[in-house]
């Protein structure tokens, strides 16, 4: 069951105030942030198609923003790294753990799949269908 249309442009602030979440996982680097590759959006949409996970994302930013006593997204990233490893610490099925958990899951997939992430990782293609079969193999220097 999906989320409506109605749903979907409300979901326009929870695109930005999840930028700064993910981030905060994948922060820019020699490869791009996650939010500059859109992957917010992606989630946002990837969220709309599954059951209970718009409002999944929509509770755990309001956690989020709760526990960093304010707006999660205004933190430097020292607390925002704070936050996050207590969502993470939460027990086991609890709302700060289970957001933390799938948000996680979902954006590493969503950032790795997008070509552009991978300029200073070695990847040259899709890790899947086919894997690493070259893994056996000495590394080959740039």
């Amino acid at each position: 069951m999906g989320i409506s249309a109605g749903q979907v442009r409300a979901a326009a602030p929870t695109a930005q105030r999840l930028a700064p979440v993910l981030d905060t996982l994948v922060p820019a680097d020699e490869t791009p942030s996650a939010s500059a590759l859109g992957i917010h959006r992606r989630l946002i949409d990837l969220a709309g198609g599954i059951e209970n996970y718009p409002r999944l994302l929509a509770e755990g930013l309001d956690w989020l923003d709760q526990t960093a006593g304010h707006g999660f997204g205004s933190l430097p990233p020292e607390g925002r790294d704070r936050v996050i490893e207590a969502a993470f610490a939460a027990a086991a099925g609890t709302l700060p753990q289970v957001f933390a958990t799938w948000v996680r899951a979902d954006t590493m997939t969503l950032y790795y799949r997008d070509p552009r992430s991978w300029p200073g990782t070695g990847l040259t293609e899709p890790i899947q269908p086919a894997g690493y079969p070259d893994h056996a193999l000495p590394p080959v220097p740039e």
